[in-house]
């Protein structure tokens, strides 16, 4: 499910590969929350690229962590937003979260 973490110019990139299903998501969950409480993340974006499903616990896991980071005057920015990722996610509903093609266009967007 994770298959990397990098931080650059104070975001913290990670990129997901397999499936997010129930298990998945309890262990992201988990994990999000202890990097925006306890490390203070304020810039996250998560690639989708390689993930091979994805399902509502998933969809909810990222809604639930980019109110967080909204919250906290931050921003959850999902990658890979190519047609592939589209069509894993279209039936879900993502509540304001930016969405970019590639991870180098989230520097676009957010300026540490």
């Amino acid at each position: 499910m994770l298959e990397t973490i990098e931080f650059r110019k104070g975001i913290l990139f990670l990129r997901l590969s397999g499936k997010l299903g129930k298990v998945q998501s309890d262990e992201l969950l988990s994990y999000l929350q202890k990097l925006v409480d306890v490390v203070g993340i304020k810039y996250l974006a998560i690639n989708l690229s390689d993930l091979t499903s994805i399902t509502e616990a998933g969809i909810q896991v990222i809604d639930q962590c980019a109110i967080q980071l909204s919250q906290r005057g931050g921003n959850l920015i999902l990658c890979g937003n190519d047609q592939k990722v589209v069509a894993k996610t279209k039936k879900f509903h993502f509540s304001d979260i930016l969405k970019v093609p590639s991870e180098l266009s989230v520097f676009d967007l957010i300026h540490v």
